[in-house]
This record gives structure tokens, C-alpha cells and sequence, in this order.
């Protein structure tokens, strides 16, 4: 089977990969570059050689139907990545994690594949009450570009459903984990490298926020199963994809990163707002209709997990800083130094 997999460079595509090829699938990847240097794990050569049947170079917004040929699912995982990537231009939001995605989609079907696999995010559920857990039906408070975005696309590309053609929308829970192409801008991995790199668990909020975790592996696990799955169980559905015992405050995961990794200390900043996003999510619909994906590790293996991967490069405040890291701050580099035009797009591959 050949899955086409747009984003495979990044920080889910590049461990998704790696995932569909050790299961035997021929992986087509389709990835524009943005964070190509932003490797922690060997290199991207490396990567490319040991687990692409072919690398396609492309911004997801070119991406023809001559690039499907011959794929028999379609994953995406492209676009700007959270909050602060999509917060700085709304027109690059729109065509980027809106617009493309669905027009993908309607490339895949229009090419005969039966099935579009489109990462979402829990995040879409914005401000949820402290008391209940947030269902697949529960009303949508989108606080964010980034997430107004992915509600755009379930909507227009739900409408391509039919019985040749099964769209399915993973609304992920917040990643952590160790990848190839690393992110320290996500709440357990940068509380983890603050801790092992400077001794302190820096919170940059009050912590009284609720987010469901999610690893990247267990991320991968659940595109796998959706790929896997008959058609008639996930044609048109959104899944929360989690684990309901990973719903902590961000003072929680925090005073679990003081627990695990030695020596540190817990630094709440005096004057540290409350981040509004705040849900805790029900799994339930995953577990009971999409019972292929099996997730598998907890946010405090995850934490074990990356301080025992810091110890094993010497990881140190320089490397754990480095822009390429982050993804807001990796684009606004691209931007200073005059390597994208004015829609985003890459003048050349790096």
C-alpha cells in the first residue's frame, strides 16, 4: 500500500513516517522545507534515504494530481503548526491550513483514493467548562487562527464523503516526545528542556489551564489506524485522539517534570497570565469506534523518555534555544533573511 504524506518533515510527519515504513508502506513525502535543518536525530538526507519510497519538494499548495499517482491514502499534515505560526498573517492561515487541505482533498478523490487522513486538533475546543470533558459533539470555541482554520477544512472537505471516499479528522491532543525533526515549543518538551538545560521548570502561564497530551508516536499510531480502519467506521468522523488519563493542568505536568528530572526547581513568573484555552477531552468515540488505535505512552514515560534522550546528546541551553527549534521562530527567520516571498512560499529549497 502507498500512503502520499504531506508535512513529512516536520515534527509528526518525519515520525510518522519512519512508522508507516518499519509497518511495510511504500511512503510518498511531500514537504516544502520550512524546517529542514531543524534535525535532531541524524539528518535529513539520512531520514529521507532510510524511509522514503520518493521525496517530492513542494509547497502543499502545488501539490498536482500527478503527484498521487498511484497512492492509495492521503495524510496531511502540512501547515502552520500552532497559535503563534498561524497569528502572523491571517491570509497565510487561510490559504495554507485552509484552503490547501481541502483542496488536497479534493485531489484524492478526484484521483480515486479512498482515503484522506486530515490532522486536526483538540485545540479547536478553545474554552471548555472546568467540569466536563469535551466530546466530538461538544460546541466549538475556537480562540485562535490556527484552530478556526482546522474547523474550516472538517467542514468543506466532510462534504466530499462518500462510498468510495473516506475523510477522517484526527483532532490530536497537544504532542510531546522525541522526534527527528524536534520542537521545544510544545508544553512538555519545553518544560522538559528547561528543566534538564537550566535546572528550572519555566512556566510562562499561571498553569491552571487544562490540555490533553498526546505523544507523537501514539499520534502516528492513530493515522495508522485510520488508514486501517473499514471505511464505513471512519468515512466523514472526527475522533479526539488521546487518552483520557492525560488531561492534566500545565502545573501538573510541570510538577511532573520536577518529580523526574533531578535537580530542578519549579519558577512560576510573578506575573504569569492565564492562558484562556483551557479543556479537558473525552476519548471515548476512539476507543470504542476506532479500536485499531491503541495509544501507548503516558505523559510521565514521555518526560522519562526525553530526559533520558537530552542525557544521551548533552543536550544545552544553546542547542535547546536555537530558533530551528520553534516554529514561529523558525518562519520568522526565513522572513529576516529573504527566504520566502510575500505568500510564504520558499524561493528555494534549503
Amino acid at each position: 500500500m502507498r500512503v502520499f504524506v504531506a508535512g513529512n518533515l516536520g515534527y509528526i510527519g518525519t515520525t510518522l513516517s519512519a512508522m508507516l515504513h518499519e509497518r511495510g508502506y511504500e511512503v510518498i513525502g511531500c514537504d516544502c522545507g520550512y524546517f529542514s535543518d531543524g534535525f535532531i536525530r541524524g539528518n535529513l538526507k539520512d531520514f529521507v534515504a532510510e524511509n522514503m519510497k520518493k521525496q517530492i519538494y513542494k509547497d502543499v499548495r502545488d501539490i498536482s494530481k500527478s503527484d498521487l499517482a498511484g497512492c492509495d491514502a492521503v495524510v496531511d499534515y502540512s501547515g502552520l503548526a500552532n497559535d503563534p505560526a498561524c497569528d502572523l498573517n491571517p491570509e497565510w492561515t487561510e490559504e495554507i491550513n485552509h484552503r490547501a487541505p481541502v483542496r488536497l482533498a479534493r485531489l484524492a478523490k478526484a484521483s480515486k483514493i479512498g482515503r484522506f487522513v486530515f490532522a486536526s486538533s483538540c485545540s479547536i475546543y478553545g474554552k471548555q467548562p472546568a467540569d466536563r470533558f469535551a466530546t466530538e459533539e461538544s460546541p466549538l470555541v475556537p480562540l485562535s487562527a490556527y484552530a478556526k482554520a482546522k474547523i474550516g477544512v472538517e467542514k468543506d472537505v466532510r462534504l466530499l464523503a462518500s462510498r468510495a471516499f473516506a475523510p477522517v479528522f484526527l483532532r490530536n491532543a497537544t504532542v510531546f516526545g522525541v522526534s527527528y525533526r524536534q520542537r521545544f515549543d510544545l508544553v512538555v518538551n519545553n518544560l522538559t528542556g528547561w528543566a534538564y538545560t537550566t535546572g528550572k521548570v519555566k512556566l510562562l502561564s499561571a498553569g491552571t489551564s487544562w490540555r490533553p497530551s498526546l505523544h507523537v508516536k501514539d499520534a502516528a499510531r492513530a493515522v495508522i489506524a485510520a488508514i486501517e480502519s473499514p471505511h464505513d467506521a471512519v468515512c466523514g468522523e472526527s475522533f479526539n485522539i488521546g487518552m483520557d488519563s492525560e488531561n492534566y493542568k500545565v502545573i501538573q505536568i510541570a510538577e511532573m517534570v520536577k518529580e523526574i528530572v533531578p535537580n530542578c526547581e519549579l519558577e512560576v513568573g510573578k506575573q504569569a497570565p492565564i492562558d484562556p484555552r483551557s479543556y479537558r477531552v473525552s476519548f471515548k468515540k476512539a476507543r470504542e469506534r476506532l479500536p485499531l488505535f491503541k495509544p501507548e505512552i503516558t505523559v510521565k514515560r514521555g518526560i522519562g523518555e526525553l530526559y533520558e534522550f537530552f542525557k544521551e546528546i548533552g543536550l544545552d541551553y544553546k542547542t535547546f534555544s536555537e530558533k530551528r527549534f520553534y516554529d514561529v521562530e523558525a518562519i520568522k527567520g526565513l522572513i529576516a533573511k529573504g527566504q520566502v516571498d510575500g505568500k510564504l512560499r520558499l524561493r528555494k529549497r534549503r
